[in-house]
């Protein structure tokens, strides 16, 4: 993120509430910190932009909790010393019996989403498990964030496209330009994005696809079908 900055609840409630008029019956309070948190984590799901690093107890044998606030590992070390990412498929093919071997570790295995082995499997020393954080949730005016200025325009943009579903379509189509604007900014941090349905709806190429396929071709019977 460039120009980064310090962004409280209140800042973001302030600049949220000049975008959607103020706040009031139509708009409590709360409908706008929901829609910022909404925001903030659905901005993290597709950037993974925060991320954390949490040293762990070695336990006495795997496999080994990730910290529940790591939502997926991207490095594991042992005293400092980056391990190599392997498979279990990898490991039960070139090692076998590997799960059983202890001493100083080389590999780290992913186990599911929140578990992972080590080996060999050590009997003391510091593991740190890096990995993309939880998005942050914000509910007390001094919460803040880390954020740049392009990043916080976009994620407000989100938000004030979600707050637009309870005014209706009208006003939803008018804010659709600052979903297009939030899609186009994740996309520019995570190019996978630019091929997933997501990108597709936002961008209207979902839409063109299957207007291409109602209008091409006749209406009479598919390649599978029969005439009899």
């Amino acid at each position: 993120m460039a120009n980064y900055q310090r962004v409280t609840l209140s800042n973001i409630k302030d600049r949220l509430m000049s975008r959607t008029d103020g706040v009031g019956v139509f708009w409590p309070i709360e409908d706008l910190v929901f829609a910022t948190n909404e925001a903030l984590n659905m901005w993290q799901s597709f950037t993974g932009d925060w991320t954390a690093s949490r040293d762990v107890v070695v336990p006495s044998s795997n496999p080994i909790t990730v910290p529940k606030d790591i939502t997926s590992v991207t490095r594991v070390l042992y005293n400092g010393t980056p391990l190599t990412l392997m498979s279990m498929t990898e490991m039960d093919r070139g090692m076998p019996g590997w799960i059983d071997d202890t001493g100083t570790p080389s590999y780290w295995v992913p186990h599911g989403i929140n578990q992972i082995f080590l080996s060999p499997f050590p009997s003391s020393g510091r593991v740190t498990i890096d990995g993309i954080s939880k998005g942050p949730t914000l509910g007390q005016n001094t919460d803040f964030i880390n954020i740049g200025d392009e990043e916080l325009t976009r994620v407000l943009e989100y938000a004030e496209h979600y707050l637009a579903f309870k005014e209706g379509m009208p006003e939803l189509k008018n804010k659709s330009e600052g979903y297009v604007n939030w899609v186009q900014a994740m996309v520019a941090r995570n190019k996978q994005l630019a091929d997933t349905s997501v990108y597709g709806y936002a961008m209207g190429l979902v839409r063109d696809m299957q207007q291409d396929a109602t209008s091409a071709g006749d209406s009479g019977v598919g390649a599978r079908g029969t005439n009899g």
